[in-house]
C-alpha cells in the first residue's frame, strides 16, 4: 500500500516535470535523460513507469484533458444559455492550446493527422469531452437525437482541430477565430435535420 503510494507520487513528480519540459521545450527537445536527473530517478524507472517517451507524452495529453473537463465544469457552472456553454467547451480549448503551444507543435507539424490519430489510438481519453459536447448540443437543439447530436460533437472537434492546425502554421491569435466558429458551429446546428 505504501509502495503503491510512493509510485504514485513519484509518477506524479515524473508527468509534472515533463508537462514543464513539454510546454517549454517542445516534444522532441525533451530528453527523458535530463527529466530523469531533474526528478532524481533512473530512465529506466520513467520506462518502466511511461513505457516510452511517446508514453510520457499520452500521459501528459490525457492530464491535459482531464484539466480542461475540470476547468469547463467550472466556468460552465450556472450558465444558462446553451449555445454559451458550446462556444466555452471550444474557448477553454482554444486557450489551453494557446497556453501550450510548444506542447503540441511539434507533434501536430510533423503529423497533420495528429488529431485524427489521437481520436483513433486514444478514444477512450476523448470520451468525456465529446459526451459532454453532445448533452450541450442536446440543450441548444432538443429535438435531436443523440446519435445526430453526437455526430456534431466529433464535427464540431474537427472542426476546431482544423482551426488549431491552421493556427499552428499560420500564427496569429487563436481566440479571435471563436466568432468565425461560433457562426459556423450555429449554422450547422440549425441546419441539422438528422434522419432526413
Amino acid at each position: 500500500m505504501i509502495k503503491a503510494k510512493l509510485q504514485d507520487v513519484k509518477r506524479a513528480l515524473i508527468l509534472e516535470e515533463a508537462a514543464k519540459g513539454f510546454e517549454t521545450a517542445g516534444y522532441e527537445q525533451l530528453k527523458v535523460s535530463d527529466l530523469a536527473k531533474r526528478v532524481g530517478v533512473s530512465v529506466g524507472t520513467i520506462y518502466g513507469m511511461f513505457e516510452s517517451k511517446e508514453g510520457l507524452y499520452m500521459a501528459y495529453i490525457r492530464a491535459q484533458i482531464a484539466a480542461y473537463l475540470e476547468e469547463l465544469e467550472r466556468r460552465s457552472e450556472g450558465m444558462d444559455e446553451p449555445l454559451e456553454r458550446l462556444v466555452l467547451v471550444f474557448r477553454i480549448k482554444f486557450e489551453h492550446f494557446a497556453r501550450k503551444r510548444k506542447a503540441i507543435e511539434e507533434c501536430a507539424k510533423n503529423n497533420p493527422l495528429f488529431f485524427s490519430n489521437l481520436r483513433q489510438s486514444e478514444p477512450e481519453i476523448l470520451e468525456a469531452a465529446y459526451a459532454r459536447i453532445t448533452a450541450i448540443i442536446q440543450s441548444v437543439r432538443p429535438d435531436l437525437d443523440t446519435v445526430c447530436a453526437e455526430q456534431l460533437a466529433y464535427l464540431f472537434s474537427s472542426l476546431s482541430d482544423g482551426y488549431i492546425s491552421y493556427w499552428l502554421k499560420h500564427e496569429g491569435d487563436l481566440l479571435a477565430q471563436l466568432p468565425k466558429l461560433r457562426s459556423q458551429m450555429l449554422l450547422l446546428i440549425e441546419g441539422t435535420l438528422c434522419g432526413a
